[in-house]
């Protein structure tokens, strides 16, 4: 199935004239999207052509921080808070289906923050983070970093624009 039939395309009355205006859940740390949502909609946000906005009023935790980080532009009230940490997870099963779901799901959590949060939080950070350390950013914290993370992208976007196109698909 084409990506638009799980989560619509977000270019719907949106363009890169026409911004998208993308108000960021308020999500408390127990009350979080899936990771498939979070994927779905990481991919959707990508292959839109809109420029999107995220804003964040109050709130924003867990996989919410990555659908803010991947908008072009950013908004924030002076009462916004973000909290990032590790992936939380449920398994059942049997004892050998358990075991190569958590290296599975380890290995798989490493690249996602890292490649979500390289640029917001340090390397040191990261690796923190993957530990378990919680990181909780207030308003003008989330400013001061945001402004590194969209420089950050930006290096990153002038590098890979720089790739010859047979070097990026090998």
């Amino acid at each position: 199935f084409p990506s638009h039939d799980i989560c619509p395309p977000l270019n719907h009355g949106a363009s890169s004239t026409h911004p998208l205006d993308l108000h960021v859940l308020g999500l408390p740390p127990a009350f979080n999207l899936s990771h498939d949502q979070t994927l779905q909609f990481l991919k959707a946000m990508a292959e839109s052509d809109a420029h999107i906005i995220a804003s964040i009023e109050g709130f924003c935790a867990s996989a919410a921080t990555f659908i803010f980080l991947a908008a072009d532009e950013y908004e924030l009230s002076p009462d916004a808070i973000m909290m990032c940490h590790n992936y939380s997870s449920g398994q059942m099963g049997k004892g050998n289906e358990l075991y190569y779901q958590a290296i599975a799901e380890r290995k798989w959590s490493e690249r996602l923050i890292t490649e979500h949060y390289k640029g917001f939080l340090t390397d040191d950070e990261i690796t923190q983070l993957l530990e378990g350390k919680d990181f909780w950013f207030l308003s003008e914290q989330i400013v001061e970093r945001v402004k590194k993370y969209a420089e950050y992208r930006k290096q990153q976007n002038e590098i890979e624009d720089e790739v010859p196109v047979d070097e990026a698909l090998s």
